[in-house]
């Protein structure tokens, strides 16, 4: 071995990524083909691409669960109710990525809503329905059926006998905040009419306050008559949901 070829191979494994996808012009690469460092083309090719491959951008679209992952991560622990602007603008751009990867319009139509326990991932709400009680924020939960699903459904048939506007009760289902630990619960128990592929009316039944994650019930406040509004479901599929409120606000679920 030369000299130079002695020196060359000591230095290359700290060669930078800029040094490598330069190889073709380097004296340093051309004196390690001169030597038989690279002979074969194959290794010569990939020694020489692997820099410019490292660095250029992914020529593939993000996928559906990638897309979601990364919403995850940019949502924090506190269910996006503490990021600045900047940051919801970043992730309402990979909403709009994840809810292109399905068929729109054909949301509810495809996986029941009524299928079990979701957990928020992030909501561009700063209110109660992302988790936030004044200065704390909490785990939130949408259990489908409400565990007293009978109970809501005759709480909801109570207020519509006297009310001159009836709702339609098919589903029910409870969205529970847990603070400090599930310490304090607050729970809301509603009932669901899907209006078409898309849209699902809601009807608020009652607020439950309770201890030890629902366990010690302590106060219960009914509506009467109900309060009500609607989601539109722009994505329901691989354990993702991604709800509007008629508020405007954004919520991403996923099933646990």
């Amino acid at each position: 071995r030369s000299t130079q070829a002695q020196s060359i191979f000591r230095v290359s494994p700290h060669m930078t990524t800029r040094s490598l996808s330069s190889c073709s012009r380097s004296r340093s690469c051309r004196g390690l083909h001169a030597n038989g460092w690279l002979r074969t083309q194959g290794a010569r090719r990939r020694l020489c691409a692997s820099a410019s491959r490292a660095n250029a951008p992914p020529s593939y679209p993000m996928t559906f669960l990638s897309n979601c992952e990364a919403i995850t991560r940019l949502a924090g622990n506190q269910n996006g109710t503490d990021l600045d602007d900047a940051t919801k603008q970043i992730i309402q751009k990979q909403i709009e990525q994840v809810e292109a990867c399905c068929e729109r319009g054909n949301a509810v139509a495809n996986v029941p809503i009524d299928d079990g326990t979701y957990e928020l991932v992030y909501s561009s709400s700063t209110n109660t329905s992302a988790g936030k009680l004044g200065p704390f924020v909490g785990e939130v939960l949408q259990v489908f059926p409400s565990p007293d699903d009978e109970e809501v459904r005759a709480l909801a048939e109570q207020a519509n006998s006297k009310s001159d506007k009836p709702v339609n009760v098919e589903r029910t289902y409870r969205n529970i905040v847990n603070l400090f630990g599930g310490l304090l619960t607050v729970s809301l128990d509603a009932v669901l009419t899907v209006r078409d592929a898309e849209t699902i009316d809601v009807y608020f039944v009652q607020t439950t306050f309770s201890l030890n994650r629902g366990a010690i019930p302590v106060t219960r406040q009914p509506f009467d008559p109900l309060r009500g509004g609607y989601w539109k479901c722009s994505v329901n599929e691989s354990g993702w949901r991604v709800l509007t409120a008629n508020t405007g606000n954004v919520f991403v679920l996923k099933k646990v």
